[in-house]
C-alpha cells in the first residue's frame, strides 16, 4: 500500500462517535494517570542523578573544608608570631626606656 493511499472504510464499519461517547471518561482519566506516572518517573530519573552527584559534591566540599581549616591554622599562627613580635617590641621599648632614664 502506498503511504499516500487513504483507507475508506465501508459505511457498515465506520466508526461512529456516539458509540464511543461511553469510553471518553475512562480513556481519559487513564490518559491522565499516564500523564501522573510519566512526570513521577520523569522525577524519579532526575532524583537519581542527582544522588549519583553526591560523592563527587561530598569530595568538593571536603576539599573545601580542608582547604578553610588550613587557612584558618595558618592565620593563628600568624596571629600568634604578631603577638610574640609586640610583646618583644613593647619589652624592647621598656629597656630602652628605662636605660634613657638611668
Amino acid at each position: 500500500m502506498d503511504d499516500n493511499t487513504e483507507i475508506v472504510r465501508p459505511e457498515s464499519e465506520a466508526i461512529d462517535d456516539t458509540s464511543l461517547r461511553p469510553y471518553l471518561p475512562r480513556v481519559q482519566a487513564e490518559l491522565e494517570q499516564l500523564l501522573v506516572i510519566q512526570d513521577r518517573d520523569q522525577k524519579i530519573k532526575q532524583v537519581q542523578v542527582e544522588i549519583k552527584s553526591l560523592p563527587l559534591q561530598s569530595r568538593g566540599l571536603e576539599s573545601q573544608l580542608a582547604a578553610g581549616a588550613a587557612a584558618l591554622a595558618a592565620l593563628k599562627q600568624k596571629a600568634q608570631q604578631v603577638e610574640v613580635d609586640r610583646k618583644r617590641l613593647e619589652l624592647d621599648a621598656g629597656t630602652r626606656q628605662t636605660a634613657f632614664h638611668v
